[in-house]
């Protein structure tokens, strides 16, 4: 977990995006950023099915990303 903690935030989105690959995904776009509309990964399963996963990265691992965050997912 230290590894992870100690990420940059665009190499954490990099690693989620690697982990929907291994998974089976077709990574379609990864690495947010302005306009993204909160995708920062966007992945297809096997019958054609999007994932739009928002990632959020503390360095600390302790931070909470807080209600506005939530409830624009």
């Amino acid at each position: 977990m230290a590894d992870i903690d100690g990420l940059h935030h665009s190499e954490f989105d990099r690693l989620v995006a690697d982990l929907m690959d291994r998974d089976g995904y077709r990574v379609v776009r990864s690495g947010g950023g302005a306009g993204d509309e909160g995708a920062d990964v966007l992945a297809m399963d096997d019958k054609g099915r999007y994932r739009m996963i928002q990632c959020k990265h503390h360095r600390n691992g302790s931070a909470s990303v807080g209600q506005p965050v939530v409830q624009h997912v």
